[in-house]
């Protein structure tokens, strides 16, 4: 089978991973481990390859994942709910959950994206060493 190659965001790649790893994680069945799990690996190779190594990202991939596991918790008390046509206080307060647990996932998909589209920051040392002041 072909591999379809595509452009990705740095922050795409990393929320997918966290995907992954809640899917892998929450898996009771154990049926779509493995190909989750080497999806997975091959995202996770990636990431160690392409992505800068600092604090402030590992910061916030686990806020990330932290969004992605409260969004999951929550999608799932919906899902009780609706299995048991129960649609009064709880639902409408899970709802709400639910649209709120969204917002903090999104900016913490922001946040990545800001984080990671910053221009790289030249060492002046480096420049000064090359001959070039003018940076």
């Amino acid at each position: 089978m072909n591999e379809i190659l595509v452009p990705l965001a740095a922050a795409d790649l990393i929320d997918r991973i966290a995907l992954l790893q809640l899917q892998i994680e929450n898996d009771a069945t154990g049926c779509q481990n493995g190909a989750a799990r080497r999806q997975k690996n091959l995202l996770d190779r990636l990431a160690h390859r392409v992505l800068p190594d600092d604090v402030d990202l590992h910061r916030m991939r686990l806020h990330l994942y932290e969004a992605r596991c409260d969004l999951y918790a929550i999608e799932e008390d919906l899902r009780a709910c609706d299995e048991r046509a129960e649609f009064g206080v709880p639902f409408v307060a899970l709802t709400r959950a639910f649209l709120a647990s969204r917002d903090a996932l999104e900016d913490a998909k922001a946040e990545l994206r800001d984080h990671l589209s910053k221009p790289l920051l030249i060492n002046e040392e480096y420049v000064q060493t090359q001959g070039r002041n003018d940076v």
